[in-house]
């Protein structure tokens, strides 16, 4: 039973994405650190800045930092499949003139 549970997603991964496993977690764990250093940012920016000060102040504080972090994000992952394909999504999306 236990043999299943970890050698199906490895047997998955390698057979039908035709990736190797140290691949995948060569992209997946800087993703996922990054996301925890964003989660971590937000946290101290609402913690510490926002609280005592007038709500729009508040708001602009927190969109100035968020666009700050989106901003690194894009950067980092700006070569890979996966922004391409989002980058392609936005640009289609504002391209028609649905905004």
């Amino acid at each position: 039973m236990l043999v299943v549970n970890w050698y199906e997603p490895f047997l998955v991964l390698r057979e039908v994405c035709g990736r190797r496993y140290r691949q995948y977690l060569a992209e997946v764990i800087p993703a996922f650190a990054l996301f925890i250093g964003v989660v971590l940012f937000s946290l101290v920016v609402l913690m510490s800045g926002v609280i005592g000060i007038s709500l729009w102040r508040s708001l602009v504080v927190i969109v100035i930092s968020e666009a700050i972090l989106l901003t690194i994000v894009y950067f980092i992952f700006r070569n890979s499949l996966g922004m391409e394909l989002i980058t392609s999504i936005f640009g289609r999306f504002f391209k028609r003139g649905t905004v």
